[in-house]
């Protein structure tokens, strides 16, 4: 059986083994009996292969497989008790093999020699299920526990026991195979028995247990193995209270405890030549042992050494008692070897803390046995969770010796931790913990703190608080003892206060740091403060002076300050604060100390303010000492030693530290005017504007607050002359910053609050305009906005703020130079250094498409642009392409829907109703049936420009007709229409000097540049169309009229041979310029929109002699392009609005109202512009004479004429009807001659 077999012949006998669980049930009892004796040879059968053959096999599914064949053969009953106890008997049973006994062989090759651990699970499976059922049949009903009865399974009697002592030996020592007899020899050969001293075992399942005890001294060799053989000893003891019993009376605990410690065991010199167990990579499974250990200990009664009173509470661990633990077993259990073990191996962690637990409970002497034991493992080991996890079981066991065992620990673990200084990770591990515990446990609190009150006056406690808070070397130590001093503090808040770590910055910075969350301050908490305050001053010196390297973030004292500034900002106590009053000189030395010292990145100066500004927080009397002038602690302050670099270590240590030093100063400056004039006066005030905010922008926090001390300074009153020289040096540094124009959002909320003092006079005007200060305004309103600087904004600067303050100061600006007659060339030479001016000019169309821009702010927003479009070219430019763009992209409304709105105007009007129907208000005589099919046959809805020209293009149609009043977006919100009239002059203004600097400046333009032009001003006129009947609207669209009109007449006269056109101004130089002008306006759907819009909507403004001039030389030049169906429309309907209103006049006829009379001829006056404008262009008015060849239209007005000729008895009106009469009279010439062939 020493090879494996052959897989044919396992599989064969299986399936012969298996044969027996598919026979049927005999009926008689015969039969019956010959089946149960063929089920136990199976059983034999197949238990005999398992164990001789398959055991070898080295395969764990094939002894899985079939230990579950042997377990189907175990049934319930009588049999299957019998079966069991066969198994067991097998297992158990001595074999004599060459002349050697070899003692229970087959539970030595399961459980201890097999290297298989399935294979070793199985078997324990299957011995566990025969013991259990062996147990339930053998195991006494009349036993109970601590009764002076007999042993269960045993025959003689507990008392009969012997136990010689605490030193007698566990077990006689006998070899495992003994000398058999010679060869020949038939008597049988007794072993010698290794149970003589315990009482002896009655049962199958006690006989069991005896002879697996045995193998207990073989265990050694076989160490990496036999964890399975405890696991079985653990499954038995579960069955009951009689099993455990048994094992108690067979002193398993020692046993275990001797194998367990192996050569450290007491009873080490009773086994000669122990094998070591364990090497380097793995140690011996105990996990099953400690299980089995803990079990039979937590199910005796302990000895307690408490008062009676205390005993007759159980401890928590306590199982029920079913016996005695003797007293060697009891001595090895409570061995300190043993406890030290088990910890530094840690075996079975829940089991072990059970244990110890178990004995510790009501004990004194144990628990300083095993807190002893924990802490010196503390010092030697490196691997705490499961340790710290022990210990803080044990400190939290709520029995009559909690107090001294909360005590031990405290002496013991500070010795611990102490002595692990030179070790960081152990001793932060340590003081972690430390921390934790004592929020949780008040107890725990209260020794602590006692053993840091008391450490230089009891000898048992190390002075261990000093040396992690100031003198280790290890910045972590000093953190975690930190967190030790605030968890004493303030327990509830520990996670609150866990924010003191120097890498995470606490509180708001920026508009001064937030106080954190209050706390109640107890007894403790005052006598740990008065502690730490009450320090050695000479150590905390020494721990300022210590030398350090360059860079080193942190120091010594830095925690140290860092526990006291905590409490006080957590307390609402004022207690603190004054107790801080009290030492005030002795902080005021140690921070002109550090000061003296000068290191980079000092994070103990940097607590050591902290500490000032939260005990100078609503505290007038702190206060009073700041800013007191004669105990120099000002000077400190503001003598206060900065260091910056462009490193990101400086950066970061100067945004965490920095705002709490300005706060203090903000304070200071609050509550004494003499500190603020003492500031002002100093060197280092300029030197913090210099660098915060005129060089860089890395200090958003600081900046924030240097600003509003500006302000406090700003406001100082009774000291003039100091105030005066205060604004000359901020100016002067300011206006003479290379690196300002880096940090163009500090020069803007800077100078905000210095722009009046600069205006004063000539001088200072010119010495703005040769700094960088004008730049940072463009630039700051250029990165407000990202899609001008393609950079994102800056978090920390409200979009809004820029902007408003860049604009106002700009206006201001301009406005003074105009004021102040500076000449008009310094500020074009300011603005050519300007690189960015043309990206502010950008910046501003962009803010005044922002509907959020305040209406408040978009006046002085147009007369900048306004100003510097008009003084710079490149200005001008940027501003011609911006409002090109706020151009293009409005959409446009329809012709008919414009008409549509006018017409419900006038049924409003009559109604007596008002209504918002846009900006040019109703016209009389229109009407709402009809006039859309007849102007254009457009659409109602919404169009854009694109769509409109596409339409029109493929359709022959006049382009433009679609096209009706623009409102860009820059010119604000259409419901501010009402309280903006100024605003729409100002943006017409800007658009009249837009149009003619892009006029002017188009001379080396090609036919695109022209386009661009064309497009702009005819964008400018439909704007200003609907707010005609206004006078700024009205005067406006001449203006632009007038452009456009100058432009036409230069391209005729180049056409017709006079040279450079003269007749409007001479832009236009060359006949091709003039071709690609005259192009441009013919293919522009705007040349059609605008004559359209004047001739069938806005009638009124032909009245204008410069709007009729270019609406005629407009569609002189687009009238051909348009297809004759569209003419015909057009003309018929402007034969229709003027002939409906004849009607209406002819209707008047003997009315005596000399008002209504002179109402109407004017209103007829206006309908008859359009048909004066049909007289001068030949397109429309040969569609006229086709249309109206009889001049019955002619006749028709004439009636009418005749009808309001006897109201017109002013002289004004008189000469307007006769010019009326004259031009009625000239366009009826004209109709008769274009008739005539």
């Amino acid at each position: 059986y020493r090879l494996p077999p052959p897989p044919a012949y396992l599989t064969f006998t299986k399936r012969v083994c298996s044969l027996h669980r598919f026979l049927a049930v005999p009926e008689d009892g015969q039969a019956l009996q010959q089946g149960l004796e063929q089920g136990r040879v199976v059983l034999e059968l197949a238990t005999r292969i398992l164990m001789d053959t398959v055991i070898h096999a080295w395969g764990s599914a094939e002894v899985e497989s079939w230990v579950e064949l042997i377990q189907s053969l175990l049934p319930g009953g009588r049999d299957g008790v019998e079966r069991s106890r066969w198994l067991l008997d097998m297992f158990m049973a001595d074999v004599e093999e060459r002349g050697s006994f070899i003692s229970h062989l087959w539970l030595f090759k399961g459980l201890v020699a097999n290297r298989n651990l399935d294979a070793r699970t199985s078997i324990v499976a299957l011995l566990g299920q025969a013991a259990r059922t062996v147990a339930e049949e053998e195991r006494s009903v009349s036993w109970e526990p601590n009764q002076g009865q007999q042993v269960p399974f045993c025959f003689c009697d507990s008392s009969e026991e012997s136990d010689s002592g605490s030193d007698s030996p566990l077990t006689p020592r006998a070899p495992r195979a003994a000398a058999g007899p010679q060869a020949g020899a038939k008597a049988a050969v007794k072993r010698p028995s290794l149970t003589n001293n315990y009482p002896t075992s009655a049962t199958t399942l006690a006989r069991f247990i005896d002879k697996a005890l045995e193998l207990l001294p073989e265990l050694p060799p076989h160490w990496r193995h036999f964890g399975e053989y405890f696991q079985l000893f653990s499954i038995i003891a579960d069955f009951g209270p009689q099993e455990k019993a048994f094992f108690l009376s067979r002193r398993v605990v020692g046993r275990c405890v001797d194998v367990f410690l192996h050569e450290d065991s007491p009873f080490a010199r009773e086994h000669r030549h122990r094998i070591r167990m364990g090497d380097k990579l793995s140690s011996p499974n105990f996990t099953y042992m400690m299980d089995l250990v803990t079990k039979l200990v937590c199910s005796v009664e302990l000895e307690r050494e408490v008062e009676p009173p205390h005993q007759e509470v159980p401890a928590p661990t306590q199982l029920p008692v079913v016996g005695v633990l003797d007293n060697t077993s009891a001595n090895m259990v409570r061995h300190k070897l043993f406890i030290k073990k088990l910890l530094v191996d840690v075996v079975n962690p829940p089991k072990t803390r059970q244990l110890l637990q178990h004995l510790s409970w009501n004990h004194p002497r144990l628990s300083c046995l095993v807190l002893t034991a924990a802490c010196e493992v503390v010092e030697s080991e490196e691997e705490y969770g499961v340790l710290f996890q022990i210990l803080k079981s044990l400190i939290n066991l709520q029995d009559a010796f909690v107090e001294g065992r909360t005590d031990k620990f405290v002496v013991c673990f500070l010795k611990a931790l102490y002595n692990n200084l030179q070790y960081p990770e152990a001793c932060v591990r340590c003081l972690e913990l430390l921390a934790e515990e004592i929020s949780e446990n008040p107890l725990l609190r209260q020794m602590v703190l006692r053993a840091i009150i008391l450490q230089n006056r009891r000898r048992d406690v190390c002075r261990w608080f000093e040396a992690c808070l100031l003198r280790s070397e290890g910045e972590t130590i000093r953190l975690a003892a930190e967190q030790v001093a605030l968890a004493i503090a303030f327990p509830a808040l520990r996670s609150a206060s866990a924010q003191a770590d120097a890498g995470t910055p606490r509180g708001t910075l920026g508009g001064g740091p937030a106080v954190q969350a209050r706390a109640t301050a107890d007894q403790q908490t005052k006598t740990l403060f008065e502690h730490l305050i009450l320090m050695d001053e000479a150590l905390l010196h020494t721990a300022a002076a210590v030398d350090r390297p360059r860079g080193f973030s942190c120091s010594p004292l830095a925690s140290y300050v860092r526990c006291l500034s905590t409490m006080v900002q957590l307390s609402e106590d004022g207690w603190f604060k004054a107790q801080f009053r009290r030492h005030f000189a002795k902080f005021h030395q140690l921070l002109d100390a550090l000061n003296e010292l000068g290191h980079e990145m000092d994070v103990s100066k940097a607590e050591l303010i902290r500490l000032f500004y939260f005990c100078a927080l609503d505290s007038p009397e702190t206060l009073d000492l700041l800013t007191d002038q004669f105990s120099g602690v000002r000077e400190s302050l503001l003598g206060y030693y900065i260091i910056i670099r462009p490193h990101k270590a400086h950066i970061i240590y100067n945004r965490q530290n920095l705002p709490f030093l300005y706060n203090l100063l903000l304070l200071c400056c609050r509550h004494s005017t003499s500190f603020t004039v003492f500031l002002m006066g100093h060197r280092n005030s300029m030197w913090a504007v210099d660098n915060f905010i005129c060089s860089s922008t890395r200090y958003p926090e600081t900046l924030a607050v240097l600003l509003q001390i500006v302000d406090v300074a700003l406001a100082t009153k009774g000291h003039p002359e100091v105030l005066a020289e205060f604004k000359q040096r901020l100016l002067r540094v300011l206006l003479g910053s290379k690196a300002i124009t880096n940090c163009p959002d500090n020069a803007v909320a800077l100078f905000r609050r210095l722009v009046d003092d600069v205006l004063v006079n000539a001088e200072d005007l010119h010495e703005l305009l040769e700094s960088s200060v004008l730049e940072c305004m463009f630039i700051g309103l250029a990165q407000s906005h990202p899609t001008c600087s393609g950079t994102g904004r800056r978090a920390f600067t409200p979009q809004e703020d820029t902007i408003a303050y860049a604009i106002r100061i700009l206006h201001k600006v301009l406005q003074a130079l105009e004021a102040k007659k500076v000449e008009e060339d310094a500020l074009k030479t300011a603005l050519k250094k300007c690189k960015c001016r043309t990206l502010g000019i950008q910046a501003l169309f962009k803010a005044l498409q922002d509907p959020s821009l305040h209406r408040g702010l978009r006046p002085a927003a147009f007369d900048v642009c306004a100003r510097l479009c008009a003084v710079d070219p490149a200005c001008g430019a940027a501003g011609v392409s911006e409002l090109q763009r706020a151009y293009e992209a409005t959409k446009l409304k329809s012709l008919g829907q414009i008409r549509m709105e006018l017409a419900r105007s006038v049924i409003e009007d009559a109604n007596g109703e008002t209504g918002d129907v846009g900006r040019g208000g109703a016209k009389k005589g229109e009407d709402v049936n009809g006039k859309k099919e007849g102007a254009s046959g457009a659409t109602a809805g919404e169009s854009t420009k694109n769509d409109s020209s596409q339409d029109s293009a493929a359709s022959g149609r006049p382009t433009g007709e679609d096209v009706v009043e623009l409102w860009p977006q820059c010119r604000g919100p259409t419901e501010d229409r009402e309280a903006g009239l100024i605003l729409d002059s100002q943006w017409w203004e800007l658009c009249e000097e837009l149009c003619q600097q892009c006029v002017e400046g188009a001379e080396d333009g090609g036919p695109a540049r022209w386009q661009a032009i064309v497009r702009l001003i005819l964008s400018c006129v439909l704007d200003c169309v609907p707010d005609s009947m206004g006078d700024h609207g009205k005067s406006s669209t001449i203006r632009l009229s007038k452009i456009m009109d100058d432009l036409l007449l230069d391209c005729m006269a180049v056409k017709a041979g006079d040279g450079e056109g003269t007749k409007g101004g001479g832009v236009v130089k060359t006949e091709s310029d003039a071709d690609w002008v005259l192009e441009a306006v013919r293919g522009d759907e705007y040349s059609s929109a605008f004559p359209l819009r004047a001739i069938l909507c806005y009638k009124s403004l032909l009245g204008h002699d410069p709007i009729l001039d270019v609406v005629v030389a407009l569609l002189k030049l687009v009238v051909p392009t348009w297809e004759r169906n569209w003419i015909r429309k057009v003309v018929q309907q402007v034969f229709a609005d003027l002939l409906e209103y004849v009607e209406v006049v002819k209707g008047m006829k003997g009315v005596t109202d000399q008002q209504e009379a002179v109402s109407a001829y004017y209103d007829l006056t206006e309908e008859l512009n359009p048909f004066f404008v049909l007289q001068r262009v030949p397109g429309l008015l040969s569609m006229a004479v086709e249309l109206r060849g009889d001049n019955a239209c002619c006749d028709e007005v004439e009636q009418a004429l005749e009808v309001l000729q006897v109201h017109m008895t002013d002289e004004e009106d008189q000469d307007g009807f006769k010019r009326l009469r004259e031009l009625m009279s000239g366009m009826s010439e004209a109709m008769r001659q274009w008739k005539q062939p």
